[in-house]
This record gives C-alpha cells, structure tokens and sequence, in this order.
C-alpha cells in the first residue's frame, strides 16, 4: 500500500502508511503449514489385507475393511474384533506442529501457535467418552472427531475480538511439546525430508519435541493478555509493538483436508460393503 493513498494516514491522527505487518511467508519457512500427507497415512485396502475374488475369505476381507475404516473415521483405534484383526493396525491420523504467528512475545522473541492436530477425543466432553468406555469403546478419535476439533478451534473468536478491538498484548512462556503424528514419525511414508521444519530433540519416549514461545495460559486454560502499559514495560528493549493479526487458516485448511479424506473412506466403505452383498 503506497504512502501516497489517500485512504491511508488521513484520519485524525493515524499517521502510519500501512495498517498489518509485512511477513515475508517465503523467507520464514515457520508461517508455512507441515507437508504432512493425509492420504499417505491412511493403508491402503490391500495393506490391510482386503482382497478381491468369489472365495468366501475375501468376502470377510471386505467386511473387516469397512469395519477397519468406519474406525478410522470414526474412532482412530479398532472397536471391535473385525478391524482388530486386520493386516495393520487403526492409527490416530493427524500431527501436532507450532506455527509462527506475526506477534513479538514481550522480550521480542516470536510467538507460536501449538497446533494439535492429532485428536485429542474432546469434542463431545468428557459424559460421551465415559458412556462409551462403559460399553468398552474406545474414545472418538477418528478423523470425522478430528475434523470437527479443527473446525472448533478455527472458529474460537477470542483472538479475533481482541485483534479488532486492540486489546492483544500476549504475555509468554517458553515451551516444549510434542511435533509429529502420534507414533513419533515426522516424515511421510517413502519420503526421508521431515515435514516438521527446525530442530527437533528426540524424547526417550521415542517422539519429537520442540521448544518455543507461546501464549501463556490461565489455571482454566484461557490466554493471558497484559495491558498496554504492562506489555511496554515488559518490552523495554522491543523496537515495535506487535499488531495482532493471525489468520485461521492453518486450522480450517487442516479441518478440508481431513473432510476430504473422510470422504474417500467413506465411499470406499460403502462400495466395499455393496461389493459383499454380491
């Protein structure tokens, strides 16, 4: 936006020729969103042993398929005998990752958004998932609860509300948490170059962990924003004072990439199971 607009620095006192922060996305490999592959992650029929011809194994093959994937979608471990005996076992899909935000924490280091792709078997509380473990079903942690986590998340409106209203003065903690899927695998399968960008430490419990500046929260798990006068003091030696304006995008594009997949298993469920009342 040029400084000669005169739509810009007009108003009052407003002095300033642009409003948002330049980020330059293709310097900082940290605002990008991993190269995981949802596809890639999810066996194909044939891995799991589902094959094709007139015995009646094959037809057992196809039911223990649908089974295998109405599990995948719906509750990312196997729920009943069927799927538990197929060739691989039912995997949690999605990946945990910090993403870079356009916001200086107050001691001028750059805040991250931890993003917790893997599901996590929240998103219909805590009476849904004890009624279900009652009849010895696990949580739902498939992608179609995953998608909806994602999609809750996109939509909080805090962060929002407090960029338009210029109340957005973060206060920050350093963290270590775990990247990665839930096995500890950073890289695709067939491919060697990990998805998740920077250094990484190796836990003993075999995952990948990464340290970074993030929001600090309350005992409630609500953010913690500082006044103005608390963030400057705070950031004495800062040079700006940061303008909150992160996107959503990360976690909406997350929520259709898992919505597409579901939908392929979907349809391959359906025609598996067509395929068996041959």
């Amino acid at each position: 936006m040029s400084s000669t607009d005169p739509t810009v620095g007009s108003g009052g006192n407003e002095t300033r020729t642009e409003i948002l922060p330049k980020v330059d996305m293709d310097s900082d490999p940290g605002f990008a969103l991993p190269g995981y592959d949802f596809q890639a992650a999810v066996p194909g029929p044939a891995s799991i042993g589902v094959r094709r011809d007139d015995s009646l194994g094959s037809v057992v093959d196809a039911a223990r398929g649908v089974a295998y994937y109405v599990d995948m979608v719906g509750f990312g471990a196997a729920s009943n005998p069927l799927s538990a005996g197929a060739a691989q076992p039912v995997k949690l899909v999605g990946i945990n990752y910090f993403l870079k935000t356009n916001i200086k924490c107050p001691n001028n280091e750059p805040m991250y958004r931890y993003i917790e792709g893997v599901p996590q078997g929240t998103v219909f509380g805590k009476y849904v998932r004890d009624e279900l473990a009652k009849v010895g079903l696990p949580p739902l942690k498939g992608l179609a609860p995953g998608m909806m986590e994602d999609v809750k998340a996109g939509l909080d409106p805090n962060d929002f509300l407090r960029s338009a209203f210029g109340d957005s003065y973060p206060d920050c903690t350093y963290v270590e948490l775990p990247v990665g899927d839930a096995y500890g695998s950073i890289t695709n399968p067939g491919e060697s170059e990990p998805y998740i960008k920077g250094e990484t430490i190796k836990g003993a419990d075999g995952k990948h962990y990464q340290r970074r500046w993030v929001q600090k929260t309350d005992a409630k798990g609500n953010p913690v924003f500082l006044s103005k006068e608390e963030y400057d003091a705070l950031a004495a030696k800062a040079k700006d004072t940061p303008i909150a304006a992160e996107s959503f995008a990360d976690v909406n594009e997350e929520a259709l990439r898992r919505a597409s997949l579901v939908m392929g298993l979907a349809f391959f469920a359906l025609g598996a199971w067509l395929y068996k009342r041959k």
